[in-house]
């Protein structure tokens, strides 16, 4: 009987947090500021040759193996490749292999159009280093990844979560790109737009539930996922541990997607804050991208000259 208590102890995640545990404002509600860290190998999507969407510490541990020899090989993808990151994603006390958990097959369930859409977007290469509006808006200077739904960038990610009864701050160390979301506003005409489209936020109890509309599609689709004006996201944001903190999104676009899907992970409390990103419009690393693309057609050009045969002698 013991043994049998002390498995399902092990073995049951995490419940969501007791109310009276987790810090509260002055209103009452629950107070999300302070710093927070990201840093996992799981991708959006499932993870090839993934049993489940939760899975043991051995199979977790094999999982990560797996991408940790992958990554040292010229054939990994970018989106698992976290270089501080030494584990999956762990939600509620579970090993997870996909950030989506709606389908169950953890995919993006993505429409004719949808995937149409995913692949006519460019891909960052030499190939789309014509000009700075080929180049991805981050890249540019122009958005980071705070803009919803929140999605984990390569080098994993530390946040500040600011807080006041009227509004919810999201600041992360990238781009020095902060959301502002209006607690209990309502959406903006759709002809006011932004980078970060346009969210409000009302509580459900001791969620903080966000949503966002108004989204630009050149800019949505920089995040892996495809979306457009249409689209609507919805953020859910609850304690599961004073030091755990609950992210699901749900993205909704019946156009591009042949159902609501639903994703989640954990930000995990931090003392360290975020660091300070120097980025500008007009920024050194584009300009030397671009430089470097002309150097290369250049030298491209004098090759295809010098491999030419010599013209023949006239008779």
């Amino acid at each position: 009987m013991i043994r049998t208590l002390l498995l399902a102890f092990v073995l049951i995640p995490a419940a969501y947090a007791q109310a009276s545990d987790i810090p509260r404002t002055a209103d009452g509600r629950p107070d999300f500021q302070g710093y927070w860290s990201n840093e996992f190998l799981t991708p959006l999507e499932r993870i090839k040759g993934a049993s489940a969407l939760v899975i043991s510490d051995a199979e977790a541990e094999t999982l990560v193996d797996g991408i940790r020899a992958e990554r040292a090989t010229d054939k990994f993808e970018e989106a698992t490749a976290v270089p501080e990151a030494k584990q999956l994603a762990r939600v509620r006390g579970e090993w997870r292999t996909s950030l989506i958990f709606d389908p169950p097959d953890g995919l993006l369930p993505l429409t004719p159009r949808g995937q149409a859409q995913r692949a006519a977007f460019p891909v960052m290469n030499d190939r789309t280093a014509g000009n700075p509006e080929e180049r991805g808006n981050t890249e540019r200077c122009l958005a980071g990844p705070s803009r919803a739904p929140i999605l984990i960038p390569v080098e994993g990610m530390f946040n500040q979560i600011v807080q006041t009864p009227d509004a919810f701050v999201f600041l992360p160390d990238h781009f020095n790109d902060v959301r502002i979301v209006r607690i209990g506003g309502k959406h903006g005409p759709a002809e006011l737009t932004s980078w970060v489209g346009d969210s409000i936020a009302n509580w459900d109890g001791d969620t903080l539930v966000v949503e966002t509309t108004h989204l630009r599609p050149d800019e949505s689709a920089r995040q892996r996922v495809v979306m457009g004006p249409q689209s609507r996201v919805v953020e859910r944001f609850r304690y599961v541990s004073p030091n755990e903190l609950l992210y699901q999104f749900t993205i909704e676009d019946f156009a591009l997607y042949a159902q609501p899907w639903k994703a989640e992970y954990s930000f995990t409390r931090t003392t360290l804050p975020p660091h300070e990103f120097g980025c500008h419009e007009g920024n050194h690393g584009l300009e030397g991208i671009l430089r470097g693309a002309r150097v290369a057609e250049e030298r491209a050009i004098r090759e295809q000259s010098n491999n030419q045969p010599a013209p023949k002698a006239k008779p």
